[in-house]
Parts: C-alpha cells; structure tokens; sequence
C-alpha cells in the first residue's frame, strides 16, 4: 500500500471517529444543563480526559511541524531551548488549577470572564475580557484555518482521481469562483479549507465541549503511540543514535546564513513555514570575477531567499576561499544585504569550505569544489537574529522560559479546562499524565530529527523542513505508522481550532449577550445561539483565511503573549490574594494588554505602512533584549500590586465569599467544590 493511500485511510477513520463522539457528546448534551454541559462539560472531566484535552490545547500543529524542523535544521541545542517546555504541567496546572476550580464553583462560572466579572464584582471587566478573548482568538483562528487547509491539500494531493478529476472540475465549473479570486486562484488551498472549516465547524457546534475533549483523548493516544513506535525504525535507520551524532559532527560544514523567520523557535499557539534553501555554487571565469566572490540574492516565485556566490578562480582552474572570506562578502553584499541580517560559519572548526567535487589533493586539502552546499537556512528573509548568534542571545532564553512554563498558565482555553475537572484527586493524576506524556512527544522528536539527517538531505525537502517528520516516516515506517504521523499535523491544529471556536463562542453568547444584554435568555435562545456563533465564527475565520496575511506567525506570538499578560495577574493574584481589588484587576489587564500591543505595534503596522511607501521597522521591540511577554508580566503583576495596596479595599461580603472555608462561604448560585483528599 502507497503511504498517500495509507494517510487517506488514516484521515478516513479519523473523521469517522470525530463525527461518531460529536454524535455521542450531543446525546448526553440534551440530558444535562445546556451552558454548563456544551461550555464546560459540566465540571465532570476525568483524568485522562483532563491528561489528554489539556495536552492538546496546549500543543498545536506546531509540535509535529515546526518543532520537528527546528530540530532538524538546528539539532541538539533546541533541548535546551525546548527543556521548560517539559515543567508546563506542573506549573501550569499546579499553579492555578485546584484554586481556579474552586473559586469558578463558588462563583457558579462557566468562562475565564465569568469569574472575572464575579470575583471582583465588575461588569465592566468582564466586557473587557470577553473583548480580549474575542480579539486574539480570531487573529490566532485565521493561521490556524490557513494551515489545516494547507495540511488537508496535501493530505488529499495522494488521492487517487483528486489532482486529476476533482480539482479540474471544481475550476471547470466555476461553482468556487469568488474564493478563487479571493485566494489567488490556489483551488487546492480553497477546497482543503473549506473541507477543514466544514469538519471542525460542524462537529464542534454539535458536540460542544465534550466532543472536543473526546477528540483530544483520541488523537492525543494515537500520536503519542505513533512518536513511540517511530523511535525504533528511525534508529535502525541511522544505525542507532551514537552513530548518527558522530556522522553529522564530522559532516563538512556549509554556510549558514541566518534566515529564520521571527522566533519560529515551537511556537505554541501555530505552525510556522520554515523553508530550507539550498544553493549551489557558481563556478564563473576568473576574469569577470576578479579575486573576489560575487554575491547574487533575491526571492523566488514560492517566496523563498535565494543566495548565489560566484567564487574566483586561481591559476590552477579551482577554487581556494576560507568560509570566512565567503561570510564576509555575503555580509558585504549590497544585494544579500537586503536579505540576510548576517552570515556566520556553520562551524568555525573547519577553516575551509568542503565540496562534493573531486578528493582534496596534497597541496590544496580544503579546495571548495563545485556543487558545495552553500546556503542552508531554516526560513524565509531574516528577521531577527543579530550577527555571530548561533541560535538565539541569552535574553530570549529566559523570555521562552517565561513563554513555555509562565505563560501557558495565561491563556484561557487552559484555564477552562482546568475549571472543569471532577475532584481534586482528579487534577493530581492528570498533572502527572501530561507530564509523562510531553516527555514521550517532546524529548523523542530531539533523538528522531537530530539522527533524521543520516536519512533525508535538506535539499531532497522541496516544500520546506516543516515536512520533515511525514517525510522521514514515509522513509522508515510501515505504511499504516506513516498514515498515522502524516495526518498528525492535520489533527494537532484541529485540536486547537475547535477549542478556540468554542472560546469565542462562550464570550459572545454567556460573556456578552446573556450577562450583559439579556440576562432572561431562555436555554432554547441559548442554545440557538451557541450553535449559530460557533458556526458563524467558523464561516468569517474561513472567509478572512483565503488571502490571509503573508506574516501570520507574528500575529501568533503576540496572540499568545497578549493572553498571558492580559489574563494572568487578575486571576493568580484574584483567586490567592485576598487584597486584589477591582482597581488592581483593571490596571494589571490594561498594562498587560496595551504593553503587549505597543511592544509588538511594529508586528501589525510595519509592514501595512511599508505597502504605503512608509519605511518603519517590522519586528517586534525587545527592549533590553527581553521578549515583549516578560515586559507584559512585570506591567501586569506590578500594576496589579501597586494598584490594589493603594486604592479601595474589596468589600468584606466579596472577601468572604472566596476566601471563607467552603462550610462558611456558601452563596446562591455557588456549585460544590472539588473533594478535597
């Protein structure tokens, strides 16, 4: 069996499973409470639905698309830059989860801007924070919808009959025409988003929350098998992971030049293009190129960097520059310059450039031949590594330690989530789980891509190292392992896509409508309206995704540090100090807010005013080279403090209600709290 029709197979019974649990998900929906069932599963999750939904949120397409190329592209140093990432269950849940549950119990909220609203009696707040939701989540839906479409085009392109009868009869009919326009006459790109958007669309407004959930347990086992069953045929490949190590060390080095799209470093919230280019040297007469290497850019048609060095010629008809010769006219180039921010050796214990030509001889042992490998970088034009820094400066090490471990505690499809487990006893065993699961995903996918080079060549990667690990599982795997890996891509951004439509959905129709407009909503209207928002949200993010901006994974990393330094501080400090008013809660979410959007104002307008022939830089302000998140954190937490001991106490009623034991804080409308064991 072909791995194109093993993937088909694959995609196949996934979608008949994902439809199956939104069925079930709807049946037990009509025998419970509609808001607190189809929002919040009624506060009923269990351990491994706990384990496995939290995990998925957490992880999107990018765990098996741009880490995976990270790694393959940088190697053993991103576990460093990765080795956090392994603490955000702990931190993440054990940092809010048993006290968030419990203080949404006795608030009886069902959303992140319920408890707001109720815990520090603001209305206005609440407005503000469904305002918020609203905003980032639709910016992060339209490149997640852009890449389940992509992904699910190239799922489909193995078909057989696709490529050859369908595509031409959706152009020949016309019956996609407006999109068409719209999206740049890409018609595989339409009918895969629209495929994506139908599918996520409809089992989500059908399930509701627990659809989601079972999907994420699905999913969440059938990729964390397939990592694992991945491991013993790609060492067996590579002649185990020693060998692998060994060989790429003693590999002659090429020319790096940094061309890595803004911190592309895992994203957490998206999927990144990492495209990797390879040139080969031009080999020019000695006379028009004087004693110099001549250095050629520019940008293809598919959008990539494309760099050319003429090297010069000695007498003897070879060629014999040091790389370091060759760093220093790409960085002198006027024409590279434009591109590339700088050039460094790849390693500096090689004083020359190897080729693949003829064996060095006696006199010249480090000739460059013909056909070298010159240009081997992971993105598209350079945005943000300065010169001489091999991976990333050291105030972006602590900045990601902050994002991955700090800031997923922030975001607010995490914290629903952990609003809707069972017990206490619950929460415990499910902050181990996903702590052993992220160490079966994250650390073997370092082993597998690090070793993957012994197996695939950058320049057999026509379409960019994202597709990496459905290449090299197509290489070493049985065919029904290498379905399973090739549509995991597909399945991880659909496990963040269908909780953020349920994120905005919850916002506009509790958040909004019902606590702010029309409190006497009947749960027939409710529900109406849950399942028209949820589908409308799904029909605007898919019209605004066929020509979406060209830089979505800058929106992405401002999505995420805008969640983290709006949300953080009100709830941490709301829900553990007794002394955070509603004064500190408004400032601790504006400072957090607007310091985000300010830091990265350069992200939205540079390049709009760059279309206007106003030149202003495109990258976000690192002040002190700190990432804008940990400036977001310390304006929120500080003002949020500051605000809080100099302005109005909370009222002593508010103090209680949260803070009392549960035996003496007993409202209306308060749910029981977890077991405590």
């Amino acid at each position: 069996m072909t791995h194109e029709l093993a993937t088909g197979l694959v995609f196949l019974v996934y979608m008949v499973g994902v439809f199956g649990l939104a069925i079930l998900s709807n049946r037990l929906l009509q025998k419970k409470s509609f808001l607190a069932e189809y929002f919040l599963g009624s506060r009923g999750l269990g351990v491994w639905a706990l384990a496995f939904t939290f995990a998925a949120t957490s992880a999107s397409g990018g765990s098996f698309t741009g880490y995976p190329s990270l790694v393959y592209t940088y190697g053993w140093i991103v576990a460093v830059w990765i080795s956090s990432y392994m603490i955000v269950p702990p931190v993440t849940m054990g940092l809010l989860g048993k006290r968030l549950n419990q203080v949404a119990r006795r608030a009886g909220a069902i959303t992140i801007p319920d408890v707001i609203r109720e815990r520090f009696a603001s209305p206005g707040l609440g407005l503000f924070a469904s305002g918020v939701i609203v905003f980032f989540t639709l910016t992060n839906l339209i490149a997640q919808f852009k890449a389940g479409g992509i992904i699910l085009n190239v799922l489909l392109e193995g078909t057989p009959g696709y490529r050859e009868s369908i595509v031409p009869w959706v152009e020949r009919t016309g019956v996609l025409g407006p999109m068409l326009t719209v999206a740049g006459a890409d018609t595989g790109y339409v009918i895969g988003l629209l495929l994506f958007a139908f599918t996520v669309v409809v089992y989500t407004s059908y399930g509701g929350f627990r659809a989601v959930v079972w999907t994420d347990v699905m999913q969440g086992i059938v990729m964390g098998i397939g990592v694992l069953l991945l491991i013993p045929f790609t060492m067996h490949a590579v002649g185990g992971l020693g060998h692998a190590t060994k060989t790429l060390a003693e590999r002659p080095p090429r020319l790096v030049v940094g061309l890595a799209s803004r911190d592309n470093a895992i994203e957490y919230l998206g999927t990144t293009r990492a495209d990797v280019l390879v040139e080969h040297v031009a080999l020019p007469d000695a006379a028009s190129v004087g004693s110099d290497p001549v250095v050629e850019a520019g940008e293809d048609e598919e959008g990539r960097v494309r760099i050319t060095v003429g090297l010069p010629l000695n007498e003897r008809g070879d060629v014999g520059v040091s790389s370091r010769q060759v760093v220093d006219a790409v960085n002198a180039s006027p024409e590279a310059s434009r591109w590339v921010s700088a050039a460094i050796p790849s390693l500096e214990r090689y004083p020359f450039l190897v080729g693949d030509g003829p064996a060095p001889t006696t006199e010249h042992p480090n000739h460059l031949r013909p056909g070298t490998d010159l240009v081997f970088g992971p993105g598209l034009k350079q945005q943000g590594k300065g010169a001489g820094d091999p991976f990333h400066p050291i105030g972006m090490a602590i900045s990601f330690f902050f994002m991955w471990a700090i800031s997923g505690a922030g975001q607010p499809g995490t914290m629903v989530r952990l609003m809707a487990f069972r017990d206490s006893k619950t929460l415990r065993y499910a902050l181990f789980t996903v702590t052993i699961y992220f160490g079966c995903i994250y650390l073997p996918i370092i082993f597998l891509f690090t070793a993957a080079h012994q197996v695939i060549h950058p320049s057999e990667l026509t379409a960019g190292s994202d597709q990496i690990m459905p290449e090299l599982a197509s290489r070493v795997a049985p065919w029904w392992l290498a379905g399973i890996l090739i549509a995991a891509p597909f399945a991880a951004v659909m496990s963040t896509v269908d909780s953020f439509l349920l994120l905005i959905s919850s916002a506009v129709v509790r958040d909004i409508y019902q606590r702010s407009i029309n409190p006497e909503l009947s749960e027939r209207s409710v529900k109406i309206l849950s399942y028209s928002t949820t589908a409308l949200s799904g029909g605007l993010v898919t019209l605004m995704a066929l020509n979406p901006p060209r830089f979505l994974q800058d929106f992405i990393v401002m999505t995420g540090a805008g969640f983290a330094a709006t949300f953080l501080a009100p709830i941490a400090l709301g829900i553990y100090w007794k002394r955070m008013s509603r004064f500190g809660a408004w400032m601790a979410m504006l400072g957090g807010f607007v310091t985000t959007v300010v830091l990265f104002s350069p992200v939205m307008l540079g390049r709009p005013l760059a279309a206007m022939g106003i030149s202003w830089r495109t990258e976000e302000i690192n002040l002190l080279g700190f990432h804008p998140l940990l400036w977001g954190l310390i304006a929120s937490f500080g003002l949020g403090v500051v605000c809080s001991l100099v302005g109005p106490r909370p009222p002593k009623d508010l103090i209680r209600r949260y803070f009392a034991r549960p035996e003496a804080a007993g409202f209306p409308g308060s749910e029981p709290e977890p077991t405590r064991v």
